[in-house]
This record gives structure tokens, C-alpha cells and sequence, in this order.
């Protein structure tokens, strides 16, 4: 099995990506982690 999970540092992201590592570590053979960036934060705007 392989699973993307997409994290962008906020706490729910982190809790999500650690149900994944104990529902599915013995199963998955492949975690992507994809880290989403919010581009209004890049360019300083609000």
C-alpha cells in the first residue's frame, strides 16, 4: 500500500500524519509526505 499525506506543520496535519504511522505501519510500503505551503504567507500578504 502506499499512502500521500500532506502536512503543512499545523498541529492537525502532525496528528494526522501520526494515525497513519500506527494504522498503517505494518501494511504500507510507501509514505509520501507532501508539504503544502500557503503563498499568500511567501509573499507576506494576508
Amino acid at each position: 500500500m502506499k499512502i500521500l499525506c500532506a502536512v503543512d506543520g499545523s498541529e492537525f496535519s502532525l496528528w494526522a500524519l501520526e494515525c497513519v504511522g500506527k494504522l498503517f505501519r505494518h501494511s504500507v510500503k510507501e509514505l509520501v509526505l507532501l508539504h503544502v505551503v500557503d503563498p499568500r504567507i511567501l509573499r507576506g500578504g494576508g
